[in-house]
């Protein structure tokens, strides 16, 4: 008989707190919902993107990078991942939580990337 697969999602919240770079340009805080729009324009390039990349730390601390397809990112730019619950990605992430996103809107020249 066979065991089905384990199942897992990965969260990865972030906190956005530096500034960002999207469509060539700097977004500066001029306003009180500056933040709102940083979130905002985030959304839509990682929306846009679809895939990303998500890097993590093997055991001996070199980056290991694969393609990922995440559900849409939540008004808090909190992000899921479905995979397998027994894949190095997930053994990887419990060892060593650092990880990083990257996503590429390539039609808008724009691009977001999350450290986590």
């Amino acid at each position: 008989m066979k065991t089905p697969i384990g199942f897992v999602c990965i969260v990865i919240i972030i906190l956005l707190n530096v500034p960002f770079t999207g469509f060539g340009q700097q977004i500066e805080k001029e306003s009180g919902n500056a933040d709102q729009r940083l979130i905002e324009a985030a959304k839509e390039i990682m929306t846009a993107a679809g895939n990303c990349a998500l890097i993590t730390l093997d055991d001996e601390g070199v980056p290991r990078v694969r393609a990922m397809d995440p559900f849409a990112p939540e008004d808090d730019l909190t992000v899921w991942f479905g995979t397998n619950s027994r894949s190095r990605k997930v053994d990887q992430i419990k060892k060593d939580p650092r990880v990083s996103l990257y996503y590429l809107d390539k039609d808008a020249s724009g691009y977001v990337i999350i450290h986590g």
